[in-house]
């Protein structure tokens, strides 16, 4: 059948494989039967000597390629089930290259189906935001209300003493809950550079929910300095009490312990969010505390550290530590938020430096693109 480098084994017949010891036992050399049998010369070799042949006699033939035509046919199949989701209007869905595989048929290894994809540079790449800047809102000067032309990953390390933001984590206690996050992560969908924009390749909505009978957490986290600086779950609602309490209290602090030696105020990185970063108690608690905001561009693809990485990449290690589980293993809520801290805080400080690192390639392209779609992920950057 197939192997797991993009080979294809087919059976020889009996006819063929005593022609081989037959013209072999003339004289013949192994290059020159292979030549005349259109094999490869390992093929005969192992026919004529008899090794290494498992379960009768199978030739190991050449890389199985996908041409043109058979591609057109893969990726009108693939385009179609990735449609099929977004049609029936529960949102965007993965189409792994195993689901086309077993879909279509196809009688060879995922890594060969994968390669035709790269071939044609069609690699797998993160969903875009929904909305776009308008030209006007950006410049090659003026990203977040600073240069960004000359500053490099290791400035914007040092530069950026913290990124912060707000994510509302549902919390998923039992293994019906699991399954159902594990199935609907999303790492992104298969296109080209210039795919035209489809609802396949936006995020799914914030309205699309599942009830796992546990409250969500509403958590805000900082990362600076090579780590994650302040991990803050509000105990109740989020506004602007709320938000004031956290720049008053956790992140002042975690500022200062990270950044013991900063003169004037810390520079921290947030999005526009109007309920608790913006309100009036968060303004004056920023202003009180030291703390000078760089503000996300309105409407703009992702451009937040935490958006653009973190937050999949806490909820890909929750996932990974679940997968061995009983489906009857149950947690408490407090167990579990206890656990996704743990795994917050166990991030390495190489991937926190390179993730904000990052913001130096994905300001450039949002300047070259006119505030437009750039691409993230795939064999170009983080997701």
């Amino acid at each position: 059948m197939s192997s797991d480098v993009g080979y294809t084994f087919h059976r020889v017949s009996e006819h063929e494989a005593n022609l081989m010891k037959k013209l072999h036992a003339e004289g013949s050399g192994v290059r020159s039967i292979a030549a005349r049998l259109d094999r490869s010369t390992d093929t005969v070799s192992k026919h004529v000597f008899k090794k290494n042949l498992r379960g009768g006699p199978l030739v190991h033939g050449r890389p199985q390629l996908i041409d043109d035509h058979l591609f057109k046919k893969i990726m009108a199949k693939y385009e179609d089930m990735l449609g099929k989701a977004s049609r029936n209007g529960s949102g965007p869905q993965e189409v792994s290259i195993a689901m086309l595989k077993k879909t279509m048929k196809l009688n060879m290894d995922e890594k060969t189906i994968s390669r035709a994809f790269w071939n044609r540079e069609v690699y797998l790449r993160p969903l875009y935001e929904k909305i776009l800047l308008s030209p006007a809102d950006i410049n090659e000067r003026n990203v977040f209300g600073v240069d960004n032309k000359n500053r490099t990953p290791y400035g914007w390390n040092n530069f950026v003493h913290a990124s912060i933001d707000n994510k509302n984590f549902p919390v998923y206690l039992t293994g019906k809950h699991r399954h159902y996050a594990s199935r609907r992560r999303i790492r992104g969908n298969y296109r080209t550079k210039n795919s035209k924009l489809t609802g396949k390749y936006i995020k799914p909505s914030a309205s699309l929910k599942f009830n796992t009978g546990a409250a969500n957490a509403v958590i805000t986290c900082a990362i600076g300095a090579g780590k994650v600086l302040m991990w803050h779950v509000t105990p109740s609602r989020w506004n602007g009490s709320a938000a004031a309490r956290m720049y008053s209290g956790p992140l002042k602090k975690a500022l200062q312990k990270a950044w013991p030696n900063v003169r004037g105020a810390r520079r921290v990185l947030e999005d526009n969010d109007p309920t608790g970063y913006k309100s009036n108690l968060g303004l004056k608690a920023k202003a009180n505390n030291g703390i000078q905001t760089m503000d996300l561009p309105k409407r703009s693809p992702d451009l937040s550290p935490l958006d653009y990485s973190v937050w999949a990449e806490i909820s890909r290690r929750m996932r990974r530590q679940e997968k061995t589980w009983p489906a009857s293993k149950t947690e408490t809520r407090a167990a579990y938020l206890a656990r996704l801290r743990r795994t917050a805080m166990s991030l390495p400080s190489t991937y926190i430096e390179k993730v904000i690192g990052n913001l130096h390639k994905r300001c450039a392209k949002l300047v070259a693109a006119k505030g437009g779609h750039f691409i993230e992920g795939g064999h170009d950057g983080l997701l």
